[in-house]
């Protein structure tokens, strides 16, 4: 895959959200993977690690539920 004209607005919250253990080198891998891997030529989340994927839809989830409870 080649770099697209934009990062889709969910991947760039799975990006944003994530704790990065692994600080800039696993920033570097994953937004390199999300590369290879896109197919349209722009990145989407289904284009990032799975493990990034399951933490969006767990924020997600929880904060659904904060809400709920207010």
């Amino acid at each position: 895959g080649n770099l697209g004209s934009f990062i889709d607005d969910k991947a760039i919250g799975a990006l944003q959200g994530y704790e990065w253990p692994g600080n800039v080198r696993e920033l570097e891998n994953v937004i390199e993977r999300a590369v290879v891997f896109c197919r349209s030529g722009d990145i989407h989340l289904r284009d990032l690690p799975p493990h990034l994927q399951q933490a969006t839809e767990a924020g997600t989830a929880s904060r659904c539920v904060m809400l709920l409870r207010k």
